[in-house]
């Protein structure tokens, strides 16, 4: 058993403090002495207090891991237009949170600027990604170039956040490089990275 927490650094809908939970749920999996991956979005990379507190308070069994949500931060060092609504530095929003509402190149390119700041920052690539939805084409790009291990997507979601995803596999499997939601189907045709359900 794994314990998997996602990190973002901004959350427009209301105002919280996104460190506190940080802090509360790395004592409660620290005293089960539970391995643990922080899977950290690009703008908890950069530009808040996450980092010096993971360094600091990690155990040897934890990672760091990514989650693969655009971001404007992201998307600024690139190139790659941020489509964002007016004051959403981060936007859940499909066609603007996720891979699928971008071009292959621009995927590629997001994808390649966060597995290199995260390696400047922690000193190795991470080597499990994960996002509510991940395309093939991201998921191969990361696997071959990056050496990532292992993804993780939500497998069913009906209705949330205006999109629905139905019936993917429950178990890990190896994905097509056509389509990342089933396994592939031909020795030619798998990512050489398996894909884990993150939640029910």
């Amino acid at each position: 058993m794994r314990s998997i927490s996602i990190i973002r650094a901004l959350e427009p809908r209301f105002t919280t403090n996104l460190l506190l939970p940080v802090q509360n749920q790395i004592e409660i999996i620290k005293l089960d002495c539970l391995p643990a991956t922080w899977l950290i979005q690009f703008d908890a990379i950069v530009a808040r207090p996450f980092v010096p507190f993971l360094k600091q308070h990690m155990p040897s069994n934890h990672e760091v891991g990514l989650w693969f949500e655009m971001n404007e931060m992201q998307c600024n060092p690139t190139g790659v237009k941020w489509r964002g609504r007016p004051g959403c530095e981060w936007d859940h929003i499909p066609l603007v949170a996720f891979t699928i509402g971008y071009t292959e190149a621009e995927r590629i390119q997001l994808a390649d600027i966060a597995m290199r700041t995260l390696k400047d920052v922690f000193g190795t690539y991470p080597k499990s990604i994960a996002s509510w939805n991940l395309d093939a084409i991201s998921i191969n790009h990361i696997a071959e170039r990056h050496g990532a291990d292992a993804f993780a997507v939500c497998r069913d979601q009906i209705a949330t956040d205006g999109f629905t995803i139905w019936g993917a596999p429950i178990a890990g499997y190896y994905p097509s490089k056509r389509n990342s939601w089933g396994p592939a189907l031909e020795r030619k045709n798998p990512i050489n990275a398996p894909i884990f359900r993150m939640l029910g």
